[in-house]
């Protein structure tokens, strides 16, 4: 009897200590090893990646895939969310992802800039590096961005170089491509996105 009680209880112990593994397994997949809740990456949260295709943010057209035909030199830039290819979903999360993009004549874009350019389109971040307002302004007479909060100018021909205005550093590039027929990026932005003052105004 001792001898089966024996028996019983060793093999408890086993199934016990099985379900402990398995159920510590389990807690790793959820919380992570280091113990945290393990999150999933947001892709609507994301800043743009390599092979995403760029979509209109401002009405009637918003959501509608840029078709590189339809930015000539010269007229004003648009604004621009990253759209991830297979699943359709538009990085619109982030405040920070918004991208400005316009086409230029290839014989003003500098050396430096050609590099990031697709068929003479360039692209920046949206987010002015002074305080975070939207560059949304456009001076046709100099082919200049201008931030319409603090006076910010940049030469989006020059890889977004500040000419005017308070912001400290140039607006970070995003680099493009054209594959059959379609505008995409080819890697992420080319410095920190955001302002350097703190300030949202």
């Amino acid at each position: 009897v001792l001898s089966r009680l024996r028996l019983y209880l060793g093999a408890m112990w086993n199934s016990c200590i099985r379900r402990r593994v398995v159920l510590g397994v389990g807690t790793m997949a959820i919380l992570g090893p280091t113990g945290a809740p393990a999150v999933q990456p947001d892709p609507a949260g994301s800043l743009p990646q390599a092979g995403d295709l760029l979509v209109h943010q401002t009405h009637p057209q918003a959501g509608a895939v840029i078709d590189p035909n339809e930015l000539a030199a010269g007229t004003p830039p648009v604004l621009a969310w990253a759209m991830e290819p297979n699943s359709g979903i538009v990085r619109n999360h982030l405040h920070f992802g918004l991208i400005v993009l316009l086409r230029l004549s290839a014989d003003d874009l500098t050396e430096a800039e050609t590099r990031f350019a697709a068929d003479g389109i360039v692209a920046f971040s949206a987010i002015c590096t002074h305080a975070g307002c939207v560059v949304s302004g456009w001076r046709p007479a100099e082919s200049r961005l201008f931030c319409p909060c603090h006076g910010s100018v940049y030469d989006p021909a020059d890889g977004g170089r500040v000419v005017a205005g308070p912001a400290p550093r140039p607006l970070p590039t995003l680099k493009l491509r054209i594959d059959d027929g379609k505008l995409s990026v080819a890697s992420g932005f080319s410095a920190r996105i955001g302002s350097s003052t703190g300030r949202t105004d």
